[in-house]
């Protein structure tokens, strides 16, 4: 058995009533944590609400706390674009020169995941990831 720890952020500080199911066997493993709306009740669909669904009137919110720092992994040009891959999440931002003093402004709209694509065409632009 692997034991993996591992920390979260709950960003309001309180009592929350958690249940969590973990089933493996026949070759797959599944995983649901829930949050329960009330501790008196009993855990049911009608009660019970998943952690980070947004679709939820009170959603319980979590997410892991970011411990690496923002790390391009690749760029490329193909057909006049320039592709830029990274991991590790941050904002991208952008500028036009690298002459003292640098002027970076966050990429707008920000990509929706860690996959940003630009044409090449006009002044040449710097990128970095700012966390």
């Amino acid at each position: 058995m692997d034991h993996r720890d591992f920390s979260f952020i709950v960003p309001v500080a309180g009592v929350y009533p958690l249940h969590l199911i973990y089933e493996q066997g026949g070759g797959g493993a599944g995983i649901e944590w829930s949050s329960i709306a009330d501790a008196d009740i009993a855990v049911d669909t009608t009660n019970r609400f998943m952690v980070n669904d947004n679709s939820a009137s009170s959603p319980l919110l979590v997410y892991r706390a970011v411990t690496t720092q923002p790390k391009f992994l690749s760029e490329s040009v193909n057909n006049g674009a320039l592709t830029l891959v990274w991991f590790g999440g941050g904002t991208l931002q952008q500028t036009t020169s690298l002459a003292s003093p640098i002027t970076w402004t966050d990429v707008n709209p920000q990509p929706l995941d860690d996959t940003y694509t630009v044409l090449t065409t006009g002044s040449p632009k710097f990128y970095r990831l700012r966390r």
